[in-house]
């Protein structure tokens, strides 16, 4: 992957309302991964309280 950097007169801060989107769209992300490894490990979980005691087959 390529580095690319602004050039200097297009770095500049976020607005707030940027910032805010920003946060907002993060803050899905990581509420989306939390469930959806909690699903897996639900899931992992399960499996795993079924064959509890058959580790021999």
């Amino acid at each position: 992957m390529e580095n690319k950097t602004l050039p200097k007169d297009q770095k500049r801060e976020l607005t707030p309302e940027q910032k805010k989107a920003l946060a907002k769209k993060m803050l899905e992300k990581t509420t989306k991964n939390k469930i959806n490894n909690n699903k897996y490990f639900e899931f992992y979980d399960d499996i795993k309280d079924r064959t509890r005691g058959h580790e021999d087959w």
